[in-house]
C-alpha cells in the first residue's frame, strides 16, 4: 500500500485549519449584532474542524491537552447529568438547555483539538487574522452599543435582547482587544489600549451590569498591572485616571441610580425576609436556598425536583419566597446552579475547568485568556453562563482565539501528526 508522507496531508490541512478558525471568527464577529448566523458559523467551525481530526488526526501534548480536555469535560458532565435525570422520564425534553450546552461545550473542545494542533505550523497568519477580526469585532460592537445609547435605548444590548449577557461577552471581546493591543510596547498601541478602555468601560456602564461594572476595570488593572509592572507607576496611573473620567461621566445617569436602587433592595430583602420580588432580593433568597438543597441532596437533581423543593422550603420556613420567581430558569450564580442540579460531582468539574483555564493561562503567560477566564468567572457569580445558548458559543471560542493568538506557548507544546 503506498504510505504518503506526512506532509502531504499537513498541506492539505491549511483549508480545514483556516475554515474552522475563519468561522470561528465570524461566530463572534456576528455575535453582537445577529445571533442566528453567529450560531451558524459556531457549527461550521466544529465542522472543519471534525474533519480534519478525521483526515490528518493530529496529536496534543501536555497542556493543549488539558485545555481541550476541560472543555470536553465540563460538556460532558451536563450530558451525564441530562442522561441520568431525565432519560426514561416523563419530563424528558430535547430543548433542555443543559443537553444542548453540553453538545455545544464538547463541539468547541473538538474545535480547540483541531486548531491548537496546528497553530504552530500557521502561527503568523493565525495571529494576524484572530487580531484584526477581534478588533473589527470589537469596532462593530461598540458601534452598535453607541447607536443603542444615542437612539434612545435605555440599556446598551448590543441586540442580545439581555443588557447582563451582552455586557458579560462585550467585556470579555474588549479586554482581549485591550491585550492584543497592549502586547506593543510601542507608545500608539498602549495610547490605542487606553482608548479602547475607556469606550469599552463607558459603554459597560451603559449596559448597567453591576457585576461587570465592578469586575471589567478591576480584571483590567489587576492583569495589567503583573503583565506591564515595567511600566511602573505609569500603568496604574493611566487605568486609575480612566477608571475615574469614565466614573464621573456616568456617575449621575449610571452609578448612582444603581447604588441606590441595590441599597433599596438589600434592605427590601432584610426587612421581608426574602419576600417580596426585585433583582437583588431575588438573587440572594435563591442562593440561600440553592445552598440548602445542595446540602440536602449532595448528588443534584432534575430542574422539577428542585422547583418542588424550593416550594416546600418557603412553605416551611415562611421566606425567601422571591427564590421561586426565577427557580424554573436558573440560580444566578453558576456555583450554586451546577451543585443544586449536577451535585458535587458537577461542581468539582466545574472548579476543574476554571483551575485548568487559569493555569494554562499562568503557564503560557497569556493574558487574553486570563482576563476572559476571569470574566467568566466573576461573571459567574450573580448569573449563570453556561447554560446560555449565546454565551457557551461566545466564550469557548474567545477562550480557543486566546490560547490561539499568543505567541508565547506553554511548556512541553508542539503540534504534531500521528
Amino acid at each position: 500500500m503506498l504510505k504518503l508522507p506526512a506532509r502531504y496531508f499537513s498541506d492539505k490541512a491549511i483549508f480545514f485549519y483556516f475554515g474552522a478558525l475563519s468561522c470561528a471568527l465570524l461566530s463572534v464577529f456576528f455575535n453582537f449584532f445577529d445571533e442566528k448566523p453567529s450560531r451558524i458559523a459556531f457549527f461550521f467551525s466544529s465542522y472543519f474542524s471534525i474533519a480534519g481530526l478525521v483526515f490528518f488526526r493530529p496529536t496534543l501534548k501536555r497542556w493543549n491537552v488539558f485545555f481541550v480536555l476541560a472543555l470536553a469535560l465540563l460538556g460532558a458532565s451536563k450530558l451525564f447529568w441530562f442522561a441520568v435525570e431525565y432519560i426514561g422520564n416523563p419530563d424528558f425534553d430535547i430543548y433542555n438547555s443543559y443537553l444542548a450546552t453540553g453538545k455545544r461545550l464538547i463541539l468547541a473542545a473538538l474545535i480547540a483539538w483541531f486548531l491548537l494542533a496546528y497553530k504552530e505550523r500557521y502561527r503568523v497568519r493565525t495571529g494576524q487574522l484572530i487580531k484584526g477580526s477581534l478588533i473589527a469585532a470589537f469596532v462593530v460592537a461598540s458601534g452598535v452599543g453607541l447607536y443603542q445609547y444615542f437612539t434612545g435605548l435605555q440599556r446598551v444590548d448590543f441586540y442580545q435582547g439581555r443588557a447582563t449577557d451582552a455586557a458579560y461577552m462585550y467585556s470579555a471581546l474588549a479586554a482581549a482587544v485591550i491585550f492584543m493591543l497592549a502586547k506593543s510596547s510601542r507608545l500608539v498601541s498602549l495610547i490605542q489600549a487606553g482608548a479602547v478602555f475607556l469606550l469599552a468601560l463607558y459603554l459597560v456602564f451603559l449596559t448597567g451590569t453591576r457585576n461587570v461594572m465592578l469586575a471589567f476595570p478591576a480584571i483590567v488593572m489587576m492583569i495589567g498591572l503583573l503583565k506591564f509592572r515595567h511600566l511602573g507607576w505609569k500603568m496604574l496611573l493611566a487605568i486609575v485616571l480612566a477608571v475615574g473620567i469614565v466614573t464621573a461621566a456616568s456617575y449621575n445617569s449610571v452609578i448612582k441610580p444603581k447604588v441606590s436602587a441595590t441599597e433599596i433592595q438589600l434592605a427590601l430583602y432584610e426587612r421581608t425576609n426574602g419576600n417580596v420580588v426585585s433583582s437583588l432580593s431575588s438573587r440572594l433568597a435563591m442562593w440561600k436556598v440553592g445552598a440548602a438543597s445542595f446540602e440536602q441532596h449532595p448528588l443534584g437533581m432534575s430542574q422539577e425536583e428542585r422547583i418542588v423543593w424550593f416550594k416546600q422550603y418557603v412553605a416551611e420556613h415562611h421566606r425567601e419566597k422571591a427564590s421561586l420567581a426565577f427557580v424554573n430558569i436558573h440560580l444566578h450564580n453558576e456555583v450554586i446552579e451546577t451543585a443544586s442540579l449536577q451535585g458535587i460531582q458537577g461542581l468539582v468539574v466545574l472548579i476543574l475547568f476554571y483551575a485548568t483555564m487559569l493555569l494554562y493561562a499562568r503557564k503560557s503567560h497569556n493574558p487574553l485568556l486570563l482576563a476572559t477566564v476571569l470574566v467568566v468567572i466573576f461573571s459567574g457569580l450573580t448569573d449563570v453562563i453556561f447554560i446560555s445558548r449565546e454565551q457557551s458559543i461566545f466564550f469557548p471560542l474567545i477562550f480557543i482565539l486566546s490560547a490561539l493568538w499568543h505567541n508565547e506557548k506553554p511548556r512541553n507544546v508542539t503540534p504534531g501528526l500521528k
